[in-house]
């Protein structure tokens, strides 16, 4: 019936709820590196709710590219984020978000590309912009490495100008989907001034 729809759809929200809850407080139990986080908004605009254990990659942040990396045994987690001005809404099809998450990998961070046929492309609210969401798998044949990903594309149309924020693991042999929530956990921390 109806009414049991509605009562699943409130019994799965709650549950994200609670279950996005728990994966922060696994983030951010050895704290925030608030410094951090200030200092982001201090030189690029954006923020980001950093914690502690991930380390700033930002070589290329004159480029637009800043990464957050953590190493845990095998497991290597990622999130970084991309910025380009003077690109129009209009021009964010799937093709064009899945070519630039390609592009931007292959110039700022060791070349992974989106395995083909492997990529769940959808629109999706994300830090309240619609956003076009890349979920699938990287892989990298030179290194035999490869691994899931999610991107979020947006246009900040104020500022006019584009955001691409790309997650990652590569663990082999290990469970990720955790990892992944927890990652995605991360990615919603983003904020604009």
């Amino acid at each position: 019936s109806e009414q049991m729809a509605l009562n699943e759809d409130r019994v799965v929200s709650a549950f994200d709820a609670s279950m996005g809850q728990w994966l922060t407080s696994i983030l951010y139990h050895a704290g925030e590196n608030i410094e951090r986080s200030s200092e982001l908004e201090q030189r690029f605009g954006w923020r980001l709710r950093v914690p502690v254990g991930y380390e700033l990659m930002d070589e290329y942040a004159d480029q637009n590219f800043v990464a957050f990396v953590r190493q845990v045994d095998r497991r290597l987690l990622w999130l970084w984020v991309y910025w380009e001005d003077r690109i129009h809404p209009d021009q964010l099809t799937n093709d064009w978000c899945l070519l630039k998450r390609d592009d931007v990998a292959r110039r700022f961070f060791g070349g992974d590309q989106t395995s083909p046929g492997e990529v769940n492309i959808y629109q999706k609210e994300f830090v309240g912009k619609l956003t076009v969401c890349l979920e699938g798998l990287w892989e990298h044949a030179k290194e035999w490495q490869g691994g899931p990903f999610k991107s979020y594309a947006l246009v900040n149309v104020d500022q006019d100008r584009f955001f691409l924020i790309n997650m990652g693991i590569y663990a082999p042999n290990r469970t990720k989907a955790l990892q992944m929530r927890q990652l995605d956990a991360l990615a919603h921390t983003f904020s604009l001034r």
